[in-house]
């Protein structure tokens, strides 16, 4: 039990770091490890909690950066809808089948931000293509824990400022959560003890936020993306291998 909970402490830690660093991304690394360790179910419900807490004091924090309301009305309402969809997957699928899930979401954003797109996507591209973005991110969301492959790889598209980014990430994760927190607990997937574990998750990656931020300011960006996502990569291959 011990070396699972310094497992999980590390988690929440590298977590907080890089979501100091770059405003995104704990999901990232906790939903894999806490898949690995205590199945899929736990990590998506627990992170569930956490992002709830997270988002809403980064979005709050943030709220001027915000992009205008034709878009995040339509992003951030779609991916409400998709978290329905993808709590219903939650529940149908297997463990097995959704710790694949965990780690393949896992892989393709390693390999997106590995790719580096250099197309840009206008405003009014992104707005047009903001329904299928969200509702795709949050049925990713409700069914694995993590969006990040589709909602920040749709969002670098459009090659937006640091503050905007920052603003409709937490903003989308803010809102999904408040449709995946109800959805778990109507699923009876979110138990009490698991709705205070998510509150302590929060807890540990605020801690680790600032430690982020400043190391966000001295570590090259370059390099501090290469080991986070070769962590990722690992953490995945190992559900994948021997999950």
């Amino acid at each position: 039990m011990i070396w699972i909970a310094a497992s999980v402490g590390i988690a929440f830690a590298i977590g907080g770091i890089l979501k100091g660093a770059t405003g995104a991304g704990a999901p990232l690394v906790a939903v894999p490890l806490l898949t690995l360790l205590l199945g899929p179910e736990y990590a998506i419900t627990v992170m569930a909690v956490a992002n709830l807490a997270l988002n809403t004091v980064q979005a709050w924090a943030c709220r001027r950066a915000l992009l205008p309301a034709r878009f995040s009305a339509v992003f951030f309402g779609t991916g409400m809808v998709g978290i329905v969809a993808g709590t219903w997957v939650l529940v149908a699928l297997d463990d097995r089948m959704l710790s694949v899930v965990v780690a393949c979401g896992a892989l393709a954003y390693v390999a997106l931000r590995l790719a580096r797109p250099g197309l840009g996507l206008a405003m009014e591209t992104a707005v047009r293509l903001a329904p299928v973005a969200g509702l795709a991110a949050g049925t990713l969301q409700g069914a694995s824990g993590i969006s990040a492959p589709i909602t920040l790889s749709f969002l670098n598209g459009m090659q937006l400022p640091r503050a905007a980014f920052v603003a409709t990430v937490a903003g989308f994760f803010g809102v999904t959560a408040i449709a995946q927190v109800p959805a778990l607990w109507a699923a009876g997937l979110l138990s009490p003890d698991r709705g205070l574990a998510g509150l302590g998750a929060a807890a540990a990656i605020l801690a680790f936020m600032p430690l982020g931020a400043f190391l966000g300011r001295r570590i090259p960006p370059v390099a501090f993306d290469r080991i986070i996502l070769a962590l990722l990569a690992i953490i995945a291959v190992r559900i994948l291998v021997g999950g």
